[in-house]
């Protein structure tokens, strides 16, 4: 999918942008489906931090949104760089676009300095995980003695 900047990009009409760009997700589900596949889901930052600091056009997400759950997929905020505030007036980035994630993940703010992360999802989602049992594996930066020491 082209990154959906209306500043450089193809859309830039503040009306249509979001909707225009977010309609390349049909043209990515189609192309899964022709290959046989079922769609897990959509990840994206709730506004491109990582893609030179790119605020999406109104209504991008909805129409995203609206498509991946349409084919049966799950729509995940990544929230980590650009949540708890940094944005707006919202909390989260997602909330200015008028949505509503099934997961969402967060992190960076919310250690101030410590390597935490979280995940954040709806209880029907952590049922099906809880009750599916899946392997987990994580990493940790650093070590819990060296985390003990430098804390008590």
């Amino acid at each position: 999918m082209d990154l959906p900047d209306m500043y450089r990009g193809p859309h830039r009409d503040r009306a249509t942008a979001g909707p225009k760009y977010g309609a390349q997700a049909d043209v990515m589900i189609q192309n899964i489906k022709d290959r046989g596949a079922r769609v897990a889901g959509f990840i994206g930052e709730s506004a491109l931090s990582c893609g030179g600091q790119i605020i999406l056009p109104p209504n991008y997400l909805k129409t995203v949104y609206e498509a991946v759950r349409g084919a049966g997929g799950l729509c995940i905020a990544d929230e980590v760089q650009v949540g708890f505030g940094r944005c707006g007036t919202g909390l989260w980035v997602f909330q200015t676009q008028g949505v509503m994630p099934d997961i969402v993940t967060i992190g960076k703010p919310m250690g101030n300095g410590h390597p935490l992360a979280g995940v954040v999802t709806t209880r029907t989602i952590a049922e099906k995980y809880r009750l599916n049992r899946p392997e987990y594996f994580n990493t940790v930066s650093g070590t819990w003695e060296f985390f003990l020491k430098r804390v008590c």
